[in-house]
């Protein structure tokens, strides 16, 4: 399978995959890099130029209808988006 069929597998088994990269991140390295308990530094710089690849993709992916967010969920990550650059602000 190629990595945007491999992400669209993800997406479809697990829906939730898409509103927390770092989740779905460890989810399709659990299923297509056999990775079960723990990474390596070896591991990830072996990884790492695949994940690229993988980021990329499911950007891509996410603009699909199948697998866009509501326009409710929308605003509400574009809404936290804002806050967390006014807390940014405020700490500098």
């Amino acid at each position: 399978m190629t990595i945007k069929e491999n992400i669209r597998y993800l997406l479809r088994k697990n829906p939730h995959l898409k509103f927390n990269r770092a989740e779905f991140c460890w989810a399709y390295f659990q299923e297509f890099c056999d990775i079960k308990f723990g990474i390596t530094k070896e591991t990830w710089l072996e990884i790492y130029p695949q994940w690229q690849s993988i980021d990329r993709a499911i950007r891509e992916i996410l603009q699909e209808p199948e697998f866009k967010l509501p326009p409710e969920q929308d605003a509400k990550r574009y809404e936290k988006m804002k806050e967390f650059k006014e807390e940014i602000k405020k700490e500098v």
